[in-house]
C-alpha cells in the first residue's frame, strides 16, 4: 500500500520495503540465540544449537558462564497468522512460548556505553545493567518490526513529476512517521537549494 503526501509542491510516496536488510546484520550490542523448528530466527554466528542443551535454564547458565553474559533476557514468540516476538510472555498458551534468549556480554556492553560522567564503564553495575537491558529490549522491538514487515521507504517527485536528486531512501524499520519526517527533510533541503540557485541566477 502506497501513502501519498503533498508537501511544499512535492509528492512524497511512502512505500513498504519488502527487500530490506535484517537488523541482525547491523552492529548490535546483543546476540540473539533463538531456536525454532520452522523458522530461522535471530543470529546465526553464535555457534550454539538446541540439542546442546536439555533446558532453557541450562542454556542461560551456559551464556552466563561461557559467554560472560551480563544481561540475559528470555525471548518469546507468538505464532498465529504471522509471528511476533517479545521479551515478555504472551497470554496465549497454545500458539506462543519461549524460543531462546538475547544476551550481551560484559566486554561488549562496556565498549558501547558511557556512564553519567561520560566515561567508559570500568565495573559492572546497576546503571550499566539498566542501559544494556533497555538496549536489548529495543533490539527485540526492532527485529519484531522487521519480522512483521513494518519497514518503509520513500520516493519524492517534484512539481513536474520528476524524481528529485537523492529523492528515495529505504530501510526505515518501525515508526513510519520517522520515514515521513526524513522525506520532508529532503524536500526542505531541495526547496532551500532551489531558492539559493534562483537568487544566484537573478544576481548574474
Amino acid at each position: 500500500m502506497i501513502e501519498s503526501i503533498k508537501y511544499k509542491n512535492h509528492t512524497i510516496e511512502i512505500k513498504h520495503d519488502d527487500s530490506s536488510e535484517s537488523p541482525r546484520k547491523w552492529d548490535n550490542v546483543g546476540t540473539m540465540v533463538l531456536f525454532h523448528k520452522r523458522y530461522l530466527l535471530g543470529d546465526t554466528n553464535h555457534g550454539l544449537t538446541r540439542d546442546m542443551f536439555n533446558s532453557w535454564d541450562e542454556l542461560e547458565s551456559h551464556l552466563i558462564k561461557e559467554k560472560n553474559a551480563g544481561v540475559v533476557l528470555p525471548v518469546y514468540m507468538y505464532d498465529h497468522s504471522g509471528i511476533t516476538i517479545s521479551t515478555n510472555p504472551f497470554s496465549c498458551p497454545w500458539d506462543s512460548g519461549q524460543i531462546g534468549f538475547i544476551y550481551a556480554d560484559k566486554k561488549t556492553a562496556k565498549e558501547n556505553f558511557y556512564s553519567k560522567k561520560n566515561k567508559p564503564y570500568q565495573v559492572w553495575n546497576k546503571e550499566l545493567v539498566k542501559k544494556v537491558t533497555e538496549c536489548l529490549e529495543s533490539e527485540i522491538k526492532t527485529y519484531d518490526d522487521y519480522l512483521n514487515g513494518n519497514v518503509y521507504g520513500f520516493v519524492i517527485t517534484g512539481p513536474n513529476g520528476e524524481e528529485v536528486e537523492d529523492g528515495s531512501c529505504w530501510g526505515f524499520i518501525g515508526d513510519k512517521e520517522y520515514c515521513i519526517n526524513e522525506a520532508k527533510n529532503v524536500v526542505d533541503y531541495q526547496v532551500k537549494n532551489e531558492k539559493v540557485l534562483d537568487k544566484q541566477n537573478l544576481s548574474v
